[in-house]
């Protein structure tokens, strides 16, 4: 039985292996014209966890923002964009009247935050294949305080990254800068290798 197993384990490898690329595509080249490509060229080894966290979040320019609602409990995804201004930390730009996912923060700012290498165009499978590395930061969404320095740093890398939301009305739409303020990084790389949760310290002293 044991034998039947491995082997079908095995086979199932082989048959997700035979569907990576030969080479690693280029980066999918239908952005908005002002939002920046990855830059594929400095794609870290994933066997480098810290290394290769900070590369995807850097990358990146949108995921999926998960909080708690404010009215039942239930966690609530958006997909929202962002920029980590090269921090390594996800700075945010959300309404604090129309958008759920600001209302829900500042009732209860626990957060996760989902990004997928798929984004990039650097996996041609399937986005949920092991083959195609997912991270997932979780902690706590805050509000940065209005004209702060952090908030005016934020807003300003936030409007070079996405030059849409620089044209949101602030005030109507009661617009602010939000960052997640990173608990826990859930790193899943390729190759069927058991997700890593990479430590906090080896993630922002990561450097290429």
């Amino acid at each position: 039985m044991m034998i039947k197993t491995t082997i079908a384990i095995l086979l199932l490898a082989a048959v997700v292996i035979s569907q990576l690329p030969t080479g690693i595509p280029a980066a999918v080249s239908q952005l908005p014209t002002g939002i920046p490509a990855a830059d594929i060229s400095r794609r870290p080894p994933p066997e480098n966890g810290p290394l290769f966290a900070r590369w995807l979040v850097g990358e990146c320019r949108w995921g999926v923002l998960n909080t708690l609602d404010r009215q039942n409990g239930f966690p609530f995804g958006n997909v929202v964009s962002y920029t980590d201004a090269a921090t390594g930390v996800p700075f945010f730009y959300l309404s604090k009247t129309f958008d759920p996912t600001g209302l829900n923060a500042l009732s209860n700012n626990r957060s996760s935050f989902t990004l997928s290498e798929a984004e990039l165009g650097t996996c041609s499978v399937d986005p949920q294949s092991p083959l195609c590395t997912k991270i997932t930061l979780s902690g706590q969404l805050y509000l940065l305080p209005e004209n702060s320095s952090e908030a005016t740093f934020a807003e300003s890398e936030l409007f070079r990254t996405h030059p849409m939301l620089a044209g949101w009305p602030k005030n109507k739409g009661n617009f602010g800068a939000f960052k997640l303020v990173i608990g826990e990084i859930f790193l899943v790389v390729n190759m069927f290798k058991p997700f890593k949760k990479v430590p906090l310290s080896e993630y922002f002293n990561a450097t290429q």
